[in-house]
């Protein structure tokens, strides 16, 4: 995009007015306070399984808590809305700390974005144009020793299996992404349609299994239900979605296998007999694109089976397509401001979640979070979230599995342009995350702590002790205030890294800085 269209955009935001626009993109307080909304409102549309970066969908007329006094509209209306405009500055002082922030690296040194937009609905037309460009001044750091043939910029302790770069390229450098971006029709509550936009799949916060906002949103159509379909007995929503993955350009040079196909689905019910309990199943399936046959449109139909194999490729085993799967639930008491939930997934998916040995190949979630109603509007909110995806002790002893997200045959794994489509712990961590958030009439204070011990099932591949764990503490302050019709968040964060790479003392205190400005504007109806 020229620097002349880019000044064209900014100047025709700046000359309408003021609106609380629905999208909400990664790394945005938004987010946080659309979820404690929900719960504050029991009686407006409830999410069950997908949480969608775009919130048209979802009616909000008669809110008893809003006190930022977001402007929810009627998505019956006919519009045009200018999306709010927000620029963004972010600075790793040591090494790059970049997790759930969609296509967005924050590298080494100076990161910025911009993200900007236009939103509409006509008739059962409904779109968003919502793309973002950014910056990584993306400085040099000490990144692990190369391995064999792997590239020298790449993950160094996978064996070549994932597609995920310790740094993007050796100079800075300025990307373009379509973001939050889509476009669908909607009728009696379903839909179509083709989208790139960060849908995040199940009820983790923080580290989803399945499908977060960690990386750039993959380019896909989809069908299903626009909202939670209701009946006397279950509301329900189901979504079915055929896309692409690309590869980065850190991982190999073979330009035949840059893309791979992916196709996955959900299904999510809340039974009206038992209230406030979600339960959903989703699963995910991709493989090499340049091995694409028309029967792949209908894999999530047939293909179930650890047998199944594809008789023209027998070296692959079934491994022509890699499977992910996971199964949640999440129980809301909104009278006592309180949620739990948890989710557990399977790696390699075969169709069967349980089986002899339940732990093989699993990962889960278990969280949950609290609020605490005090005067004037103001609530405080507290969250725990444990996530594991490393191996369960049994596979080191007799029955081992491919890494979650790392893949033997389908080597990129489960990755869009280098960055895991999952949880941003990435492939075999573990985390836990403790968070305090103060919501007040004008803002948030938010103060942030997370632990997390990086890929165990390499380490304990490879050493037979106790020192050389990488682990990272990462501690922070946010401050958020609205002021008329801008949003204004600050952030100070410090991230205490130990044993990177598994060097025994390579250790690294990383001071992390944030600003960023959003402004709002009006909505015109047609």
């Amino acid at each position: 995009m020229s620097k002349i269209s880019i000044f064209f955009f900014i100047v025709i935001f700046f000359c309408f007015g003021y609106l609380k626009a629905q999208v909400i993109h990664p790394d945005q307080v938004g987010g946080e306070y659309y979820d404690v909304l929900e719960m504050m409102n029991p009686d407006i549309d409830q999410r069950l399984y997908e949480h969608p970066a775009i919130l048209s969908k979802f009616k909000k007329d008669s809110l008893t808590w809003n006190p930022w006094e977001l402007d929810f509209r009627n998505p019956e209306e006919n519009y045009f809305s200018i999306l709010p405009i927000q620029f963004g500055l972010n600075y790793n002082s040591e090494y790059p700390r970049t997790i759930n922030d969609g296509a967005v690296w924050k590298g080494k040194g100076l990161n910025s974005s911009v993200y900007f937009g236009i939103q509409g609905k006509k008739g059962i037309l409904e779109y968003s144009l919502a793309p973002l460009i950014y910056y990584s001044q993306n400085q040099n750091y000490q990144l692990a020793t190369q391995r064999g043939s792997t590239n020298p910029l790449n993950y160094q302790f996978s064996n070549g299996r994932i597609d995920y770069p310790q740094r993007f390229g050796k100079s800075s450098f300025t990307e373009y992404d379509w973001a939050q971006s889509e476009v669908r029709l909607v009728y009696s509550g379903f839909t179509f349609g083709a989208s790139t936009s960060n849908t995040v799949w199940g009820p983790a916060k923080y580290n989803p299994i399945l499908r977060s906002n960690n990386a750039a949103g993959f380019p896909h159509i989809e069908i299903g239900t626009n909202k939670p379909y209701e009946t006397s007995i279950v509301d329900f929503e189901f979504k079915l979605l055929w896309g692409s993955l690309e590869e980065s350009d850190y991982f190999d040079a073979d330009k035949e296998n840059n893309y791979r196909y992916l196709a996955g689905g959900f299904l999510a019910f809340q039974p009206r007999f038992i209230k406030g309990l979600k339960l959903g199943f989703g699963r995910m399936m991709y493989k090499r694109f340049n091995e694409f046959e028309a029967i792949d449109l209908l894999v999530m139909a047939y293909r179930y089976d650890d047998a199944d194999r594809n008789p023209d490729n027998p070296n692959t085993g079934n491994d022509d397509f890699d499977q992910l799967a996971a199964l949640s639930m999440e129980w809301t008491f909104p009278e006592q401001g309180f949620e739990a939930y948890m989710e557990f997934g399977k790696n390699d998916f075969g169709g069967v979640l349980g089986g002899q040995e339940p732990e093989h190949s699993r990962a889960y979630t278990l969280g949950f979070s609290k609020l605490l109603l005090l005067k004037d509007d103001k609530i405080i909110k507290l969250a725990y979230e444990r996530a594991v995806l490393d191996r369960s002790k049994a596979a080191f002893l007799y029955r081992r599995h491919n890494i979650w997200y790392q893949h033997s045959y389908i080597r990129q794994g489960y990755t869009h342009k280098g960055q895991v489509i999952g949880a941003g712990i990435g492939p075999g961590s573990s985390s836990d995350v403790f968070d305090f958030d103060l919501f007040t009439k004008n803002g948030k204070l938010q103060l942030f702590a997370q632990r997390i011990r990086f890929n165990d099932d390499y380490y304990f591949d490879t050493f037979n002790d106790q020192f050389h764990h990488d682990h990272e503490w990462f501690l922070e302050a946010m401050y958020s205030r609205t002021i008329d019709s801008w949003l204004i968040s600050t952030s100070f964060g410090l991230t205490s890294r130990k044993n990177m790479n598994y060097i025994q003392g390579n250790d690294s205190n990383n001071f992390i800085l944030g600003l960023s400005f959003k402004k709002f504007f009006d909505r015109v109806k047609k």
